[in-house]
């Protein structure tokens, strides 16, 4: 699943993030962050989700949510 957005971070550059369930765990890799539009950020191909848990992402590891619990 992928998803292009504005990135407040870098001011009218746009983002591409890949989620992923792997394993029943939850991962995201920011595959573009600083794109002029988003076009241009929905051309970079997905990042490799074969196995997030070992990398995948660039040369960045996919970050793995953790649900949090009720207290």
């Amino acid at each position: 699943m992928d998803f292009i957005c504005l990135n407040f971070s870098f001011m009218l550059r746009f983002s591409q993030f890949n989620w992923t369930e792997f394993e029943g765990e939850f991962w995201y890799c920011q595959v573009v962050f600083d794109a002029e539009t988003s076009e241009e950020a929905g051309l970079v191909p997905p990042a490799d989700d074969s196995n997030p848990s070992t990398g995948g992402c660039g040369p960045f590891s996919w970050s793995k949510l953790i649900p949090l619990s009720p207290d």
